[in-house]
């Protein structure tokens, strides 16, 4: 529990649980701003035309990172240790993730700096493949770990 002093002689006090709700709340509409980008960016060029790529990426990272950096700070208030179970598949994950984002920087390097005129097709399935498939191996633990509790306590 946290008391803060303002001027007037009254406090207001926070309860450590109700920061972690908030920013588990938090980090779940980080996560919805960053997927919502790319629903109005394809919303846009289909209904619109072309359209520039820049804000909504931007307004997706800012949502992803965001999202990733809250739900760590949740997760650090809630004391949560580093759970030894699928360690390896979570490193797994993280580097597919890591590479699915890395597959930009091909596609970045020649339309920015050589200035060519490519397909998004090969970087954007590269990107998905990674990420998604990261998330999948991630979710993969959870879910054994729900199925070896559900188990045991049968």
């Amino acid at each position: 529990m946290k008391s803060i002093a303002f001027p007037g002689n009254w406090k207001f006090t926070i309860h450590k649980r109700e920061i972690m709700k908030d920013y588990r709340k938090l980090s779940k509409i980080f996560f919805r701003i960053g997927f919502i980008a790319w629903v109005m960016y394809f919303s846009y060029l289909l209904f619109i035309g072309k359209v520039s790529i820049v804000p909504f990426l931007s307004l997706h990272l800012f949502g992803v990172l965001g999202g990733m950096w809250t739900r760590a700070k949740a997760n650090q208030q809630d004391g949560q240790q580093v759970d030894e179970f699928g360690r390896s598949r979570r490193k797994i994950g993280g580097w597919m993730i890591f590479l699915g984002v890395l597959a930009w920087t091909p596609y970045i390097y020649m339309k920015n700096i050589l200035g060519q005129s490519i397909e998004i097709t090969p970087y954007l399935t590269a990107h998905l493949t990674g990420v998604l498939g990261g998330l999948a191996v991630w979710a993969s633990i959870r879910v054994e770990k729900h199925y070896r509790q559900k188990s045991a306590s049968s």
